[in-house]
């Protein structure tokens, strides 16, 4: 099967509050780049640049 190409965007916020899931979100969960195992290959491959910039870990 052929890879599809996506375009992934990265958004920050500042927030009061704990963040939780809702409408098409099931689960909300925090990630450092030790978590990469959990994600699928989109998220995988911007974990690195996230922890790369501080934005992560």
């Amino acid at each position: 099967m052929p890879e599809a190409e996506i375009d992934m965007t990265c958004y920050t916020a500042e927030h009061r509050g704990e963040p939780v899931p809702g409408r098409e979100i099931a689960e909300s969960a925090r990630l450092s780049s030790a978590d990469v195992h959990r994600c699928p290959p989109a998220g995988r491959r911007m974990l690195g640049p996230l922890a790369e910039a501080d934005l992560v870990d």
